[in-house]
């Protein structure tokens, strides 16, 4: 418990006496009480009496509740009890009681019956913001410093309850939940802000108690009291260190009467006194001392004297004139470090935007003396770092975005600061300080292409800084000349919509309106002007279409059941899970190469959940949840990468290639991490993937991914996009532990199922071969006009004229009638055809990697 006296600072107990409010000086208790207010002058009923009392120093102002239901508000400056008073809210019905005024936000909190009001100073906008409490409040205090509202209800299974501000916004009131500290018997109670204490008297023992303001650490303080009163205490304040209240004379009298403690340094003893004035009639009393509302002013003067006794304290403060205010101002002494915290102590000079710096020096007896005075700027100097640092990275701009500190008090404490930003370069080593925001996000635009740096920020104002956050390392995009694309599907009541946009959520743009025609998109692929993906209409049908450059949309009829979509950018192919068959299946978008009848590339046992190609090499790669595996596109040479045993909390999601470095990415979810892992892509049929796989980075993670579902995974310029939830997009540099989000939609109706990125880099071409000039790769059908059959009937031959493509090896297959099969490389194939007899039905398949072409022809062999 801390205790700071400023010499030369009245305090005053402010009390309700009757029909009376009067005034007293703490330090005079054989003085004359001032009247401030009679309300026998006021109204009519002599039996109207002074219920609750609540005061705001700076605005001099002191309300007060009466037994006819009637809060009032009076000028402090005005000594005369026959001065103007005036009603600021009457509810008789209700009957207010007890009163707590918030002097940084300037509301007035009325106790009444089993709710509490808040309304303005002058008496407008109130509303009710606590209700449903099982009994009138005896006691309510309000702590702006640290974002609280607390009260005391009478009776079993009550106690102290709290209620933080910011919930008291809301357009509805909040229920009063259960007490944190529970007391059958507690009434009053008070509030030291800055040591984050409460005080309330235990009946039971007669003790004063000590609790945080979450009501832990609760202990007896002031146990060194020579005679304890204690016991049936109705109201209680607390005063540099002493506390004053007001107590009825025994549990069965309503008589009450008002009580100070003082100290005695010598003995080391507390001493409880009577004030002499007691009438019998007093109900709640309140402080009058900047102290007690605490802003910077006057609260030292040189060559004053001050009392210490241990721990430290914070003034709020404001600046000018106006609304803007800083409520806290951290207390430190440059050179002194008491109790694990810094002291200063501050005093208003005649320019209100500036204070004086009191260097205080602790002694080991307690006391202090004010030394040497500086001017100093009026601010606020934090003490925790912001939270939650992320930058999203384009090839030359930094979108940064934080949290502020960490609060240790409510979340509706003031607490609004201005920010510095630093960047470190580090390639070179040269750090970037960003000028100062109020925002909670900077666009940072001076940085270098394919360039990692590190980030920090930190609050500050003109007193001084808070503690740097930690860093956040990120690099920017490769210095690419065309703008990587981020393309996604927004689904909603009214169907689903494509959006394109910038990588750090910037310039989104709809490309594609949302029509019910659209259903709910689950998968899509884009390459260049091609939009590929796939809507659920029904539990049980799922269709996939095409939007290629300016034509209409085109749905593939063909194409049924369709997950897990993926493109084959040099065949022209469209790859899918049938869900229903259990197996993948490809078809060609170019109806002249094979018809559209779907191939299947392999028949599963596992349900498949993502796809992704290696067109260039001519490999497929595909996730089952509890395996990774690959293939040729025609599906031999089947591998596997990974499998893992079955285990509910650990399975593999997530799929991307990088075709630049030879990579292919997954996620392993792992009880409640993700980990990240790597393989080198294979370029031939013998490359075993499974001896390079490595893990990459490891984060902690709650997603709520399944089997069923697998979240969509990108690659781009050495980062890993992941999409989390209904609105969210992760963003990770890979090899580094630092993990950015990006909001996409923030339409609660809206869920985002699918993404992708497009840009040329994703999708590679041989040499001399672009996206706009791509090359031949699935052989055209042979030229049955070259076809001859020579030889006789047991060793003939067949031959026919090459068919040729732009990229890959053409291997062709021949199929006869009878059991016998040969396939060859090459253009002339002799077969031994001492079984084949009379006429015999030969078909005949030309072939590579990313497509087929079949020819049904007939030849008759003599015998």
């Amino acid at each position: 418990m801390a205790t700071i006296v400023a010499e030369g600072k009245t305090a005053f107990l402010i009390l309700a006496s009757g029909s009376q409010v009067i005034m007293i000086d703490v330090e005079d208790h054989l003085s004359e009480p001032a009247v401030l207010c009679d309300l026998t002058q006021l109204t009519d009923d002599p039996s109207n009496l002074v219920e609750g009392i609540g005061v705001h120093f700076e605005k001099k102002k002191v309300f007060f509740s009466s037994s006819n239901g009637s809060v009032w508000a009076l000028d402090k400056s005005q000594r005369s009890p026959k001065e103007p008073t005036r009603v600021v809210y009457s509810n008789p019905r209700a009957s207010p009681s007890a009163l707590t005024v918030d002097w940084l936000f300037n509301h007035l909190y009325i106790a009444e019956r089993q709710q509490i009001q808040r309304c303005d100073l002058e008496g407008f906008n109130c509303r009710v913001v606590i209700q449903g409490l099982d009994g009138q409040p005896q006691d309510i205090q309000v702590d702006p410093c640290n974002g609280y509202l607390f009260w005391t209800v009478y009776g079993p299974e009550q106690g102290l309850f709290r209620a933080d501000l910011a919930d008291l916004q809301g357009k509805y009131p909040i229920a009063p939940g259960r007490p944190i500290y529970p007391s059958n018997v507690m009434q009053s109670f008070t509030v030291d802000y800055i040591p984050y204490r409460l005080y309330f008297p235990n009946s039971s023992n007669a003790s004063m108690m000590s609790l945080y303001l979450d009501g832990r650490d609760a202990k007896v303080i002031h146990n060194n009291t020579q005679t304890s009163t204690w016991e049936h205490v109705t109201s209680l304040a607390f005063h540099q260190g002493l506390f004053y209240w007001s107590k009825l004379r025994s549990a069965a009298s309503k008589s009450k009467k008002v009580y100070f403690e003082e100290y005695n340094p010598q003995s080391k003893l507390y001493f409880h006194s009577q004030m002499i004035f007691s009438s019998g009639k007093f109900a709640r009393l309140r402080i009058w001392h900047p102290l007690n509302q605490p802003w910077p002013g006057d609260n030292c003067h040189n060559n004053s004297t001050l009392k210490q006794n241990n721990s430290t304290r914070a003034f709020p403060y404001r600046t000018g004139s106006g609304s803007e205010r800083i409520p806290r101002i951290a207390i430190f002494e440059p050179q002194t470090v008491y109790n694990d915290r810094k002291l200063i102590l501050f005093s208003r000079t005649p320019n209100a935007e500036r204070i004086t710096i009191i260097t205080v020096t602790v002694c080991l007896n307690g006391l202090t003396k004010c030394g040497s005075a500086d001017e100093f700027q009026l601010s606020v100097i934090p003490h925790m770092p912001p939270r939650e640092l992320q930058a999203l990275m384009s090839k030359i701009s930094a979108a940064l975005q934080w949290k502020p500190p960490a609060l240790s008090q409510g979340e509706g404490a003031w607490s609004e600061w201005v920010y510095e930003v630093e960047a470190i370069n580090l390639k070179n080593g040269q750090n970037q300080s960003f000028g100062l925001t109020k925002r909670l996000n900077l666009l940072d635009d001076h940085l270098l292409p394919d360039t990692s740096y590190k980030f920090r920020v930190r609050a500050t104002s003109k007193g001084g800084h808070g503690p740097w956050s930690e860093f956040f390392e990120a690099a920017t995009l490769k210095n690419h000349s065309t703008t990587p694309i981020l393309v996604y599907s927004d689904n909603s009541v009214l169907g689903s919509a494509v959006y394109e946009g910038l990588l750090n959520g910037s310039n989104q743009n709809v490309k594609i309106e949302p029509t019910p025609a659209m259903g709910q998109i689950q998968d899509l692929e884009k390459c260049g002007d091609t939009l590929i993906w796939s809507s659920n209409f029904s539990r049980e049908e799922r269709r996939v279409f095409v939007k290629a450059g300016g034509r209409p949309t085109t749905r593939l009829h063909h194409v049924h059941n369709a997950t897990a979509i993926a493109f084959d950018w040099l065949g022209n192919y469209i790859y899918w899970y049938n869900r229903k068959h259990n197996m993948i299946q490809r078809v060609s978008l170019d109806p002249t190469r094979g018809g559209t009848t779907p191939e299947t590339v392999f028949d599963g046992s596992a349900v498949v959940q993502d796809i992704v190609l290696d067109s260039l090499q001519g490999y497929i790669y595909w996730t089952t949840g509890q395996t990774l595996e690959s293939s040729l596109l025609n599906g031999e040479g089947r591998q596997s990468v990974e499998r893992l045993p079955l285990y509910a909390a650990r399975f593999i999601f997530g799929l991307a290639c990088d075709l630049q470095g030879r990579a292919l990415y997954w996620l392993r979810k792992d009880t409640d991490k993700l980990i990240v892992f790597r393989a080198t892509l294979r370029s031939h049929p013998d490359d075993n993937m499974s001896h390079t796989v490595e893990q990459v980075v490891q984060f902690d993670f709650n997603g709520n991914y399944g089997y069923e579902k697998s979240p969509p995974l990108q690659f781009y310029s050495g980062k890993l996009f992941l999409l989390n939830g209904p609105h969210q997009l992760y963003v990770m540099d890979t090899g580094r532990k630092s993990l950015a989000r990006l909001n996409l939609t923030t339409e609660a109706e809206s869920r985002v199922t699918a993404f992708c990125i497009d840009h040329p880099s994703k999708y590679n071409y041989p040499e001399n071969f672009s996206q706009s000039s791509p090359p031949t790769v699935v052989p055209p059908p042979v030229n049955m006009s070259s076809l001859t059959v020579t030889g006789p009937w047991n060793g003939f031959l067949l031959s026919w004229a090459p068919s040729t493509v732009d990229y890959g090896e053409v291997t062709y297959k021949i199929r006869i009638s009878s059991a016998s099969n040969a396939e060859r490389k090459m253009q002339m194939l002799a077969l031994n055809a001492d079984t084949i007899y009379g006429m015999n039905y030969i078909r005949k398949k030309k072939k590579n990697y990313q497509g087929r072409n079949y020819h049904l022809f007939k030849c008759l062999c003599m015998m």
